[in-house]
């Protein structure tokens, strides 16, 4: 199925699911309540069904427009590093120097 039919037939849920509420509306207003709710229900699913249908037909426009990942491998070489990295970092802690200091409890 393709994005376009997707698109229409989400296009054409939402138009559904308005006309369920609008018809939902005019059984509220002549007093039928209990024959509204359950228009207002299918209206909510109709609804909700074609947000998601138009939804999921851009994301698939959209992956069908990006460029592969593959397409643009680059190949990232590596230099020397600058620090040695057996050694330990100094401390960031002022005053420190990197050593721990012994306390009077050890």
């Amino acid at each position: 199925m393709t994005f376009w039919l997707r698109e229409v037939a989400g296009w054409l849920l939402i138009v559904l699911g308005l006309a369920s509420f609008g018809e939902a509306y005019l059984f509220a207003s002549a007093k039928r309540v209990f024959t509204a709710g359950p228009l207002v229900v299918i209206g909510f699913v109709l609804f909700r069904g074609g947000l998601h249908l138009i939804k999921v037909a851009t994301a698939v426009r959209a992956s069908q427009e990006a460029v592969p990942a593959t397409a643009q491998r680059t190949v990232r070489r590596v230099g020397k590093a600058k620090t040695n990295p057996g050694q330990p970092k100094r401390s960031v802690i002022p005053g420190t120097n990197g050593t721990r200091q012994a306390t009077e409890a050890e």
